[in-house]
């Protein structure tokens, strides 16, 4: 690679050709341009603030590596007050249109490819501030991840901004400093329209970087699934979801009293062993009087040592007391305080080595442990779901817009953020908080079973393509399959599953397809026999038994996603079904040695936070603490474990990976094979609004009357993308209408 040199813009070949665009003559050479080229590089400038409600476009650009355009706004608006006021919900302005009009044939164009860095961004800005939609897209960002999934974390700095990107590509160092000087109101200078047209020629540089490596790794495919779903998830973010707040604040007192509940519980395990929380009896205002009221010197200080003992005792209790959320005399939340309490239940060290979660999960069959787990689930759900959630309404809008992340995860999954929207419970008490606007219905269509789908698609295993294609209840044929003599012992006259292969009311028919319905959903990605128990309430020794069924009765699943995790520890890559890639980083011995020094270093400073705590001192600084040498075994537990990761994901990815890549085309501004638009182009004609995704769930908004022809086009949009990967199982999905997000 060759040294990086620091971008000068005078030494440019070609040199910069940028025009400043301020009349309807301006207009016509930008139109001119579209005319003659097919793929150009997009961007926008605002003011920088922190809702997309407030902002404002300055300028928009488009240009290429010959000629650049950059239109300012201000100019066409004729004043910053007109300027602010004509954007805005969606809406073009009459000072506005000449500007849409050049610019609508060539960004909401099949036959135009818009190239930039952060497209959503732009896309969002565009759409609010001149109600324009776009599309046909490449970010030059967002081929970066896919091509670096797994490989560099997402939310690393100094790799995906497109400096880094420049840098990397182009060996050109650059700034982005002059992005913070636009405003609203100056006219612009020789160095910001300069800065705006560069950021149309450079997008095109890295992309020609990227194509090789595009290419090269077979990724070009899921590079445009990504960008085509740009459009769906910048409207998701525009659109937001309404929330009926009297109800979501009903619902957090609800949850604080099931919390109060928890508690109560706990105090039922812990009053015996740690004692009632009780004030000390000391009288300290009576101890302070006679304090200063003894005129004896001698006297007078024994008094008043008396005093400051008992005032500490009084203020130490207080404080500790603060932190007691019931009456035991325990703080739950201090890992300390818990496992010194369960030690003394009969929890032994070996067994219970710590509190946290998946230590807990392996004596979840404990009721006091199932205590403590369900304390911990109405604290956090008190902590995530309070009433701060209502602080993200937007007032100008009244209604939450979560950010939802195109790839949140490495394996193409989304996540969401400002505020996490997809971690909210799928309880009907959780989610009737999120209602349709008046006159309209929610429509929520679920990909039903993508992941099984996807896993009995992909294995060949006859038993599962059979029963989705008939439409049998597969976690019921698989607890049948799993445990045959017990599933007929238990079967009832009239069970509907004996009868048509369906689900049936039978109660140990319920039992056994729970729990195989735990294990089908649980073992893409690594389920164990503790974390089964943890999640049915039984021993480990149970767990591990109902594993073994479910392998023996699953073998060609089972062996598949075997097949899966072994080939991602020898490739150190991982696929799903369109060619999407996650990348591992191959164990290391030194990296385990590293890790295990950094553990040791944990351990060290936690005990001499301990003792510290108990000597009353302050704790050493880590580099004074003694050190033990490192156990060969130790970093060698280490190594192998992080073969054993990347075997879990490995499987992981495989599933988890296709699921995304069908429910993103699905809701993109693709095409099928035969021309047919996907979800995102379709909306408009329903006058219906994409407003939630959650893994393999939509959430759209649509006219009461057109409601149920949205649920229809929805379900094909997602049964036409499950086609382009699923050779024989297909991508059915199921439907609810109502006034409010219902699974």
């Amino acid at each position: 690679m060759g040294e990086v040199k620091t971008l000068n813009v005078a030494e440019l070949k070609p040199a910069l050709n940028a025009t400043l665009v301020t009349d309807q003559g301006g207009l016509n050479k930008v139109a001119d341009f579209f005319e003659r080229i097919r793929l150009f590089g997009f961007d926008t400038e605002t003011n920088v603030v922190p809702r997309f409600t407030q902002r404002k476009l300055r300028t928009i650009q488009v240009g290429n590596r010959d000629e650049q355009y950059v239109i300012d706004m201000l100019a066409f608006a004729g004043s910053s007050a007109d300027l602010i006021a004509g954007q805005g919900k969606k809406q073009t302005s009459s000072w506005a249109k000449p500007v849409v009009d050049v610019l609508r044939p060539a960004l909401d164009s099949k036959n135009h490819v818009k190239v930039g860095a952060n497209l959503q961004f732009d896309y969002e800005t565009v759409l609010w501030c001149l109600g324009l939609r776009s599309w046909n897209f490449y970010d030059v960002q967002l081929a970066e991840k896919v091509i670096y999934a797994g490989r560099i974390h997402f939310m690393k700095d100094g790799f995906w901004a497109l400096d880094d990107l420049v840098e990397r590509y182009c060996r050109v160092k650059i700034s982005k400093e002059e992005q913070k000087t636009f405003d609203l109101e100056t006219p612009l200078t020789e160095r910001q329209i300069a800065y705006a047209a560069l950021d149309t020629r450079l997008p095109l540089a890295v992309m020609a970087g990227q194509r090789s490596v595009i290419d090269t790794a077979k990724l070009g495919r899921i590079v445009q699934v990504e960008n085509d779903a740009i459009p769906a998830f910048g409207e998701m973010h525009i659109n937001g979801v309404m929330m009926d707040a009297s109800a979501w604040t009903a619902l957090g007192k609800s949850n604080e009293e099931a919390h109060a509940d928890n508690i109560k519980a706990l105090d039922t395990f812990f009053l015996r062993v740690v004692g009632k929380k009780t004030a000390p009896v000391i009288d300290v205002a009576g101890l302070e009087a006679a304090w200063r009221a003894e005129e004896d010197r001698e006297k007078r200080k024994e008094f008043r040592k008396r005093y400051q003992a008992g005032a500490r005792s009084v203020r130490e209790w207080e404080e500790k007391s603060l932190k007691y959320e019931g009456e035991a005399a325990i703080n739950y939340n201090s890992t300390d305080q818990l496992l010194a309490a369960l030690r003394k239940l009969g929890f032994s060290s070996k067994a219970l080595p710590s509190t946290n979660d998946k230590v807990l999960a392996k004596h979840s069959d404990k009721p006091v442990i199932q205590a403590i787990q369900n304390y911990r689930e109405t604290a956090q759900i008190i902590k995530n779901f309070g009433e701060a959630w209502l602080e993200h309404i937007d007032p100008e809008t009244g209604r939450i817009h979560s950010t939802i992340n195109k790839m949140g995860a490495a394996t193409g999954r989304t996540s969401s953020s400002k505020p996490n929207i997809q971690n909210i419970k799928k309880e009907k008490k959780w989610r009737r908080c999120f209602v349709a606007r008046a006159g309209r219905r929610i429509v929520t269509t679920d990909m039903s079973g993508a992941e099984l789908r996807i896993m009995a698609d992909d294995s060949g295993d006859e038993n599962w393509i059979v029963a989705f294609e008939n439409d049998w209840d597969l976690h019921s044929v698989g607890a049948e399959s799993a445990e045959p003599e017990k599933w007929a012992a238990c079967t009832l006259e009239g069970c509907n599953f004996a009868a048509k292969k369906l689900k049936c009311d039978c109660p140990t028919h319920k039992k056994l397809r729970d729990a195989n319905k735990c294990v089908n959903f649980g073992i893409a990605y690594g389920m164990e026999d503790a974390a089964l128990a943890a999640k049915l309430h039984i021993s480990k020794a149970e767990a591990a038994t109902k594993l073994a069924n479910w392998r023996k009765a699953n073998k060609w699943v089972n062996d598949y996603l075997t097949r899966s995790g072994e080939t991602a520890k020898l490739e150190h890559c991982a696929h799903d079904m369109l060619g999407r890639r996650r990348l591992f980083d191959k164990p290391d011995w030194k990296r385990a040695a590293e890790v295990a020094a950094e553990r040791a270093t944990e351990d060290a400073v936690k005990k001499e936070a301990e003792l510290a705590r108990a000597e009353k001192r302050k704790p050493r600084p880590a580099e004074l603490l003694p050190r033990k040498p490192i156990d060969p075994k130790a970093i060698g537990r280490i190594y192998y474990a992080m073969f054993g990761s990347i075997e879990r994901e490995g499987k992981n990815m495989r599933v988890q990976g296709t699921n995304a890549t069908i429910a993103k085309i699905a809701m993109g501004a693709g095409f099928d094979k035969d021309g047919k638009p996907f979800m995102w182009h379709l909306l408009p004609q329903f006058d219906a609004l994409l407003e939630n995704f959650v893994h393999d769930e939509f959430v759209n908004d649509a006219p009461e009357e057109k409601a149920e022809q949205v649920r229809l086009m929805v379900e094909d949009c997602i049964l036409r993308a499950g086609s382009e990967v699923l050779r024989r199982v297909k991508m059915l999905s199921e439907s609810h209408i109502g006034e409010c997000w219902t699974k």
